[in-house]
């Protein structure tokens, strides 16, 4: 009866590892989709044009045009530290990227 346990086994084996590939091939597949999707709304999104009137400000520009008494405001919660930390988190981001070779 040894054998048929051991058969039994085998069988079970090549169930699991069949079920492992198959849901692994679906996974991939559904990452896929979803990576191919996610780019094609990144490229149409690209072929937006900026209106004429959002074209020419800048963050420099309309936190220059602010009341004083509201840029002593932007001022104490700290908006420059605050874009400044955000902007360096996203160039450490992408230099880290860099240097692992884009893997992840």
């Amino acid at each position: 009866m040894d054998w048929l346990t051991d058969l039994k086994n085998w069988l079970l084996g090549i169930i699991r590892s069949l079920w492992e590939a198959w849901s692994g091939f679906y996974h991939d597949m559904s990452l896929q989709v979803i990576k191919t999707i996610l780019s094609a709304v990144g490229e149409i999104a690209k072929v937006i044009p900026v209106p004429q009137w959002m074209a020419d400000y800048s963050v420099g520009r309309l936190l220059g045009q602010l009341d004083p008494s509201l840029g002593y405001f932007v001022d104490r919660i700290g908006l420059g530290a605050g874009l400044t930390l955000l902007g360096l988190g996203y160039a450490f981001r992408v230099s880290r990227k860099m240097l692992t070779a884009f893997q992840w």
